[in-house]
């Protein structure tokens, strides 16, 4: 990280910071992009032999488990909500322009990933905010030299080749946002891009918002980093081991493939062209006393013992990673019958996606806020109602509120509103369905019971009232 903002300047290193960082982040480039030999290099040296060529397995556990994560997180869409009902609508509006849920979903991909999430917030030519995702390799963030989180700029630095791959010509581009500005940078690196050669043009502009316009959501840190750590930062030598074992298995299964024969020399013939010695294939040949029956070599590939570290590999890789069996699909008879026995399945992924959702909720938060004052509008006391991810158990969820209800602490609202997802007019109306319902089920009740009317001493007949003072 910079504790200076003049990192763009004549006779500056480029890319401005040499960190462990931008290793990572080019490794996992190669990663998800499935060139483990690249990354693995050490560890596959162990698969050559006799200068034959390399058996790699790439498995692609580092794509699945970036995308599961952000699935979790960001897949099933949540709601995000105000106080106030105008600002309600323009926040869903913005919220929908933004394509937010989108760009989060991608941005959650590189905090697994990387370790860092950045995204910033634009503005489009028509004066609308725009949202957009920033490589984590472009970031640099310049902070205080006292304080490493106390950040006092971003910096988004890249280079393009303007020549071509065998005749390079470096040039670069720089923003370095503050709070209330924006400064622009081009200028011209040195034959292999690693120096700034000088600086071409520079402009400084107001931002138009008090705060920046960069948003960072890191993974789990320490308190004397800045920078999160990816997911895979402690999984990477287990993941090459299951690769290279997958590798020897391969390499035992393809020598069975094709294996050597044996037998008497009467089942040779010389190629008259070549002079080598070959099998008769599809030949009869005679065999004479004593010679022994062609046969294939064959042997005991002992891929048991390959098959138990695989498995032990697994589960080290599972706890490394914060996953599980559970978390892609692979579930025994009766391991989880209820969305709960699914949920205590996943409790080590899903206090992993609670992590990232404890960043996520500021970093989302604060850039909607700023978004909207781009647009010269205000969106005060913003929560967001996250969602777990996981498949809905309807009769579960039903179970639970009706045992809710009969307990007297939860109102009908309430439930339709848990159960359906229905607000607005739908609500209301779906709540006037069903108090008809409850009045349509309810027992008409029994007619009135007429008395036959009572005669007097003289005769006549009393009047009600006064049958009904005597009983």
């Amino acid at each position: 990280m910079l504790t200076s903002l003049d990192a763009i300047r004549d006779g500056a290193p480029f890319p401005p910071s040499d960190e462990e960082r931008l290793e990572t982040c080019e490794a996992m480039d190669e990663l998800l992009e499935g060139d483990h030999g690249e990354v693995f290099r050490t560890s596959f040296m162990r698969l050559m032999r006799d200068n034959r060529q390399i058996i790699e397995i790439d498995l692609p556990w580092v794509r699945k488990t970036r995308l599961i994560f952000a699935d979790l997180l960001c897949g099933e869409p949540g709601r995000i909500r105000t106080e106030n009902e105008a600002q309600q609508t323009y926040c869903d509006d913005l919220v929908r322009r933004l394509d937010t849920w989108r760009n989060l979903h991608e941005c959650v991909g590189d905090t697994i990933s990387y370790g860092d999430g950045v995204l910033k917030v634009g503005r489009k030519a028509d004066g609308k905010a725009k949202l957009s995702l920033q490589p984590p390799k472009y970031w640099f963030p310049v902070v205080h030299e006292d304080d490493i989180r106390d950040v006092q700029g971003h910096l988004l630095a890249w280079k393009v080749n303007l020549g071509t791959p065998a005749l390079p010509k470096w040039e670069g581009r720089a923003e370095l946002h503050e709070p209330g500005y924006i400064t622009t940078y081009r200028f011209k690196l040195n034959h292999d891009g690693s120096q700034i050669i000088s600086v071409t043009s520079s402009e400084r502009v107001a931002s138009g918002v008090e705060g920046m316009l960069i948003f960072h959501a890191p993974n789990w840190r320490t308190s004397s980093e800045l920078c999160g750590h990816s997911l895979f930062s402690d999984a990477d030598s287990i993941l090459s081991e299951m690769e290279v074992r997958y590798a020897q298995m391969a390499r035992v299964l393809d020598k069975h493939t094709d294996p050597g024969m044996y037998g008497p020399d009467t089942a040779l013939e010389q190629d008259p062209k070549t002079g080598q010695w070959q099998v008769k294939s599809g030949q009869f040949y005679p065999l004479e006393q004593g010679d022994q029956v062609p046969g294939y070599v064959t042997w005991e590939g002992q891929l048991i013992p390959n098959l138990e570290m695989i498995k032990m590999l697994r589960e080290e890789l599972y706890a490394a990673t914060d996953t599980c069996p559970a978390l892609f699909g692979k579930l025994e008879q009766g391991m989880a019958e209820s969305g709960s026995a699914l949920k205590r399945l996943l409790i080590s992924p899903l206090a992993a996606v609670n992590r990232l959702r404890l960043t996520y909720d500021t970093v989302v938060r604060e850039m909607l806020a700023t978004a909207a004052e781009l647009e010269g509008q205000s969106l005060d006391n913003l929560r967001i109602e996250w969602r777990d991810g996981l498949p809905e158990d309807p009769m579960e969820a039903a179970q639970v509120e009706q045992t809710r209800a009969a307990a007297g602490n939860t109102s009908v609202r309430a439930s339709v509103i848990r159960l359906d997802g229905l607000e607005g007019d739908e609500l209301e109306a779906e709540l006037e369905r069903i108090e008809e319902d409850e009045k349509s089920d309810q027992p008409e009740p029994p007619p009135a019971i007429k008395l036959p009317p009572k005669v007097g001493p003289d005769g006549q007949v009393q009047p009600a009232e006064t049958q009904a003072q005597e009983e």
